[in-house]
């Protein structure tokens, strides 16, 4: 398989639904129970296969306090792909997909996007169903729809498997691009 130009994929949603863990069940295979919240924004870079090549893909994470809400055009910018991620066991997190998706598909009209709800391993906690959080996905034509366990694995993979067959590549010199980097600075609330 041959190694193809870099794709950048920018994951949103509220504070403490997981988006951090997803990425490092993706990135490492490994899951932190007490992971730190994201401070403004988290970058890194992972390989992704289709059946076809190998994608270099950067893949950010956006915190998802309020008060970094007013950046987030910005980091949205050269994107091409998008994962919402909602808290299978938060109905406020839930709501809330409608206003990420609106910021996500005006910053990047044709950004690919997928919709998951994590947490599905803490079934004695949920309050958001599938058939609900899938009504939500064919209402907003999001193609992509799973339910994930960040702290098992389940359907991590194959998320960005799917969301790597419907992605475009971006110039990389778009405007307000932003590079991949690792930042370190962590809060020491758990999100996941």
């Amino acid at each position: 398989m041959q190694l193809s130009s870099t794709l950048k994929i920018c994951l949103v949603g509220d504070m403490s639904v997981g988006k951090t863990c997803v990425v490092n069940r993706l990135v490492k295979d490994k899951f932190t129970e007490e992971e730190k919240a994201t401070i403004a924004a988290s970058f890194v870079t992972t390989t992704l296969t289709n059946n076809v090549t190998n994608k270099k893909v950067d893949v950010s994470i956006w915190a998802g306090q309020e008060k970094y809400r007013s950046m987030v055009n910005m980091y949205y910018r050269g994107s091409s792909g998008g994962v919402i991620v909602f808290d299978l066991t938060s109905k406020n997190s839930f709501l809330h997909v409608r206003s990420w998706y609106k910021d996500l598909k005006e910053a990047v009209p044709d950004v690919a996007v997928a919709l998951i709800g994590n947490k599905s391993d803490a079934s004695n906690f949920r309050v958001i169903q599938y058939d609900e959080a899938k009504a939500l996905a064919e209402e907003l034509k999001i193609d992509i729809f799973y339910e994930v366990s960040a702290k098992t694995g389940d359907n991590i993979k194959v998320v960005f498997e799917d969301l790597l067959k419907n992605m475009k590549p971006r110039e990389k010199n778009e405007a307000n691009y932003l590079e991949h980097h690792q930042l370190e600075d962590k809060q020491d609330q758990g999100c996941c």
